[in-house]
């Protein structure tokens, strides 16, 4: 290492969770796992800045987020991967899971929200509760960032704006006592200048660093809302595991808990460590290997793909195919159509002849063989 610290990048900026899930690796696996060094954690914010940091700014290892449980692969930096040059490799696994909290400022009634800033493939995982949970669902605007602490702080940043230039606006008019105005699904009603109607989805921590309250947390437990300030105060309004309703308790419509739509299961999200260089794990680090594979669209082409692993016995443990970008840029107009197939199985090519002799078979008819890395399987510990 060049430095006395392993520093770590992700996209975002502090209070994302993948900087939770960095803290979290490093809390469990870390200081034997990167050689007894401490941790720096460096942000960038955006993903091509975070993999250009690898060759300009002395990163030792990226973390960066590929496939959760409710909304499958994570194909902008799955595709960033597999673009890098020169090629960046997958050292590591790390599967982690933090609760989605919903924030705001100060204030703010859940009847209040109109529009929701978070990260796209956490907006996704969400919608149920966005469409269908809210007061003002399925009115609710969703508004993409670039991380879901840069949807917080964004939220926090316009709430201050508003508020400041509410008050330069009642100062003009000499009427401190002006009731402002908010307008929600059934009119216009008076409100103070701490009412927003912007919310952000992201975890606690964003909430301490950008000085937004909780109003909703998800619940592994599909148990629905664990945080009720927001709900015993201001409109009256209540929040329940089944209906929400006025102050009396009549129900108006259906309350769903923050989260995904099936939380029998905690949401996972799993996480990929990439470095610069490759490693090599041992036989009793219960190796994995990734591998993507582009294949012309062809008879047969996914059936020769399986049949390399399966004619030798090798388990599969993910396989999913996607148009490749490179196809949306060539003009064979006989096979416009090119696909990327994303491959994890079990074994290592450096130590499993079986692997090693699938990839060399997969390399006689495939258009491109890419072995993203050899790497041992995360093992949750007891």
């Amino acid at each position: 290492m060049a430095t006395a610290k392993v520093r770590i990048g992700f996209q975002g900026i502090p209070g994302a969770l993948t900087e939770g899930a960095i803290q979290s690796l490093y809390q469990i696996h870390g200081r034997p796992a990167f050689g007894g060094h401490g941790l720096d954690i460096v942000p960038f914010e955006t993903i091509d800045q975070l993999f250009q940091a690898l060759y300009d700014h002395g990163i030792d290892h990226l973390l960066i987020p590929i496939e959760t449980t409710q909304s499958g692969t994570i194909h902008s930096t799955m595709d960033r991967l597999i673009s890098a040059r020169p090629p960046l490799y997958m050292t590591g696994e790390f599967i982690y899971s933090e609760p989605y909290c919903l924030l705001a400022p100060a204030g703010t009634r859940l009847a209040d929200i109109r529009e929701i800033h978070s990260h796209s493939s956490v907006l996704e995982q969400c919608h149920r509760f966005i469409t269908q949970g809210l007061p003002q669902s399925p009115h609710i605007v969703c508004v993409q960032a670039a991380s879901t602490a840069s949807g917080a702080r964004r939220v926090a940043e316009l709430a201050r704006h508003d508020r400041l230039s509410l008050l330069h606006h009642m100062r003009l008019v000499d009427g401190p006592r002006l009731p402002t105005t908010s307008y929600t699904q059934h009119g216009v009603r008076p409100t103070s200048v701490d009412v927003s109607y912007r919310a952000a989805i992201a975890g606690a921590s964003a909430a301490r660093l950008y000085h937004l309250e909780v109003l909703d947390t998800s619940s592994s437990s599909g148990s629905g809302p664990r945080n009720s300030r927001a709900n015993r105060t201001g409109t009256g309004s209540e929040v329940g595991v089944g209906t929400t309703g006025s102050g009396s308790g009549s129900p108006t419509h259906p309350s769903f808990p923050l989260g995904p739509a099936d939380q029998s299961h905690q949401a996972l999200t799993r996480y990929a460590l990439v470095s610069p260089q490759p490693v090599e794990p041992e036989r009793h680090q219960d190796p994995k290997t990734s591998l993507a594979i582009t294949v012309a669209n062809r008879s047969g082409s996914l059936f020769k793909v399986l049949g390399c692993f399966a004619l030798r016995d090798i388990n599969v443990c993910k396989l999913e195919s996607r148009p490749s970008r490179r196809s949306s840029r060539r003009s064979r107009l006989s096979a416009p159509w090119e696909y990327v197939i994303y491959v994890d199985v079990d074994g290592s090519e450096n130590i499993d002849d079986p692997v090693r002799h699938a990839i060399a078979n997969l390399r006689e008819f495939a258009d491109k063989v890419q072995v993203l890395g050899c790497y041992p399987r995360y093992t949750p510990l007891d």
